[in-house]
């Protein structure tokens, strides 16, 4: 959508608003997400019974 919308930038700069905007909220919600991952504890292993 973004290619598409470059020959438009002089007449209609919001065209690029949407695309760009959806770009950094996926970037930004993977980085939130792995950085909760990263700051979970780990789940404790069962101990197994011999």
């Amino acid at each position: 959508m973004i290619a598409e919308a470059l020959p438009y930038l002089q007449e209609a700069p919001h065209m690029l608003a949407a695309p760009a905007a959806a770009i950094f909220l996926a970037t930004w919600s993977a980085t939130l997400i792995g950085e909760g991952l990263a700051r979970a504890p780990a789940p404790a292993l069962p101990l197994e019974e011999t």
